[in-house]
Order: structure tokens, then C-alpha cells, then sequence
């Protein structure tokens, strides 16, 4: 009797499908999902001429590791780094394991093991360097009031890029400084707003009214009309690029030397409110972190608090 086989290509597009309606999975994870795996179809079938995933051995695996800590990479002229190569071998992980769920015979995915990579670290700013950011965005031409309330809301919820990026009109209550953030996941959390972070969105709705105003939309703005728009154009969505573009700028202008990053200000929020006492589960439910093990890399940034605990003692 024939053995019924499986094309890797089929079950790689099966598997998106099923990350996407079985896990609900982000646009941008699919996306990354997407990238890894297809690498590793191309490689696979070109490299190993193996187009059935039957046919799959783990040392298959490991010429693919091989091939990706070799490649060097056409924009960094360098090899891809140990954090990017654990990607693809998670991404691979998965997919084994949607195979496992699917009752397709194939290889065991505990086997598939992930690069182990350095110790996390993580950079983050000063309230005296988030200040001097902001004095240098307010300023900026047309857009620093747009940019200075992008800056401070980031640094005051712990927002990542992507939620902010997706915060529409009408989804901000300014007055109750709190609202809801669709996060990983689609996971819904409540974040609040500093009556610093109040005043520069206050400041920024005014501008953002006037702007739909003139696009005619004031009255009664769609219910998916963005919240930070461009404002180019009929005043579109802002994306990824866009903001970590202004925050560099406003970054580089301010005199910060460090590197400047949306993700930047997340990890100062978490890192100011560890300094300030904050328990950690708390903080976990703040950042939106479905896993507490994720939470726990700032904990390094409170150690100098415990240094001075212990000078006080002894």
C-alpha cells in the first residue's frame, strides 16, 4: 500500500491558515511566520531536495541552522545574528507541532532545539532624557505637537509600537486617563495615562480635531479613523516605520546618544516603575506580558536598589 504523502509547501500554507483562525495570531506574527518558513521550504527543496515533509530528518534541521549562521545578510554585510536565527527555529517548532495536532507523522519538534542566547540587554532612559526628547519634538516643524503626545504616551503606558499604531479616534478617553489596547494575542488590557501624558494628548487632540475638520469627517469621524495620523495626504494611519523614524529624529536632536527606539520608552516604563516600587505581577499586567518570565529581565535595572538595601543594613 502507497503511503500517503505530504507536501511541505501544502502544510507550510495550512499551517498560516491555522495561525491565523485557530490562534488568532497578529498580522505582523503571520507575517514573521510567513518569512521564516518559506526560507526554509526554499531550502529545503533547493538545497536538500526534499519537498515532502515526511522526508524531513532532523539533521535536515541542522544544515538549515548551518546555512543560516553562515548567510550573510545582502543589508548588514554581516552574518544574522544568534536572536534572528532562534526565530526561524521557533517558527519551524511550531509548524512540527501543528503537524503533531494535525496527526501527520513527521519529525518530533522537542527535538528541534532553539539557539540559547546571551543574557538580555535592555536600554532605557532617564526621565531627565525623556524630557529633553520631548523639548526637542515639541519643536519640531507642523508635527511636534503630534510627535511630543506619541513620545510622552509611549513612555507614561509602556505601549508597544504596534498598539499605538492602532489606537483609533475614538478609542482614547482622555478626561478618565485610561483605556483598552487590543495587545498580543488579541488580548485586551486597560492602560492609564499621567496627567503629563493628559495635557500633550489634550494638546494633540485640538490639532487632530482641526485636521478632520478640514477633511470633513469632525462631525462624525469613522470608526476606524486613527488616532496619530500623518499629516499628509487625507491623514492616514501611522505605521511602525514612521513613529520609530520620529523618536529617533527627536532622539538624535536632543543630544541622546544612546539608540532611541519605541521599544526604548517601554522599557523605561517597566524600569521606572520597578524603581519606584512596583511589584512585578504588576508590572506585568502593564506591559501586557502573557508570561511573567518576560517580565522579569528588568529586574536587573532595580539591583542598584537592592545594593543600597544592603548598605543600610550592614
Amino acid at each position: 500500500m502507497t503511503k500517503n504523502l505530504h507536501k511541505l509547501s501544502d502544510l507550510i500554507q495550512k499551517f498560516l491558515v491555522f495561525q491565523e483562525i485557530g490562534r488568532n495570531k497578529s498580522a505582523s506574527t503571520l507575517e514573521n511566520y510567513s518569512r521564516y518558513l518559506k526560507k526554509f521550504l526554499n531550502f529545503t527543496e533547493k538545497k536538500s531536495k526534499i519537498s515532502y515533509v515526511e522526508s524531513l530528518k532532523l539533521s535536515d534541521i541542522d544544515n538549515f541552522r548551518l546555512f543560516l549562521a553562515r548567510e550573510i545578510s545582502p543589508k548588514t554585510k554581516k552574518t544574522i545574528s544568534v536572536k534572528t536565527q532562534s526565530y526561524y527555529l521557533i517558527a519551524i517548532r511550531a509548524f512540527f507541532k501543528f503537524l503533531h495536532i494535525q496527526d501527520i507523522e513527521s519529525l518530533s519538534a522537542e527535538k528541534i532545539e532553539v539557539p540559547k542566547l546571551e543574557e538580555r540587554h535592555v536600554e532605557f532612559l532617564s526621565k531627565e532624557e525623556v524630557d529633553k526628547i520631548l523639548y526637542h519634538a515639541k519643536r519640531t516643524p507642523k508635527t511636534g505637537v503630534r510627535d511630543s503626545a506619541i513620545i510622552i504616551t509611549l513612555f507614561s503606558t509602556g505601549l508597544r509600537v504596534s498598539e499605538l499604531c492602532n489606537i483609533n479616534y475614538e478609542d482614547i478617553n482622555i478626561e478618565t486617563g485610561e483605556f483598552y489596547v487590543k495587545g498580543k494575542g488579541s488580548k485586551y488590557r486597560v492602560v492609564f495615562l499621567s496627567e503629563e501624558a493628559k495635557h500633550y494628548l489634550s494638546e494633540y487632540k485640538i490639532v487632530r480635531d482641526i485636521q478632520l475638520e478640514l477633511s470633513e469627517v469632525h462631525e462624525n469621524p469613522a470608526k476606524n479613523t486613527p488616532f496619530f495620523a500623518s499629516i499628509r495626504g487625507n491623514g492616514g494611519r501611522l505605521d511602525r516605520g514612521a513613529i520609530s523614524k520620529l523618536i529617533s529624529c527627536s532622539a538624535m536632536y536632543a543630544g541622546i546618544v544612546k539608540k532611541v527606539t519605541p521599544h526604548v520608552l517601554r522599557h523605561s516604563f517597566a524600569t521606572h516603575l520597578l524603581q519606584n516600587g512596583a511589584d512585578l505581577r504588576s508590572v506585568q499586567l502593564l506591559l501586557g506580558h502573557s508570561n511573567i518570565s518576560t517580565t522579569q529581565i528588568y529586574t536587573h535595572f532595580t539591583d542598584f536598589q537592592l545594593k543600597e538595601v544592603h548598605k543600610r543594613f550592614y
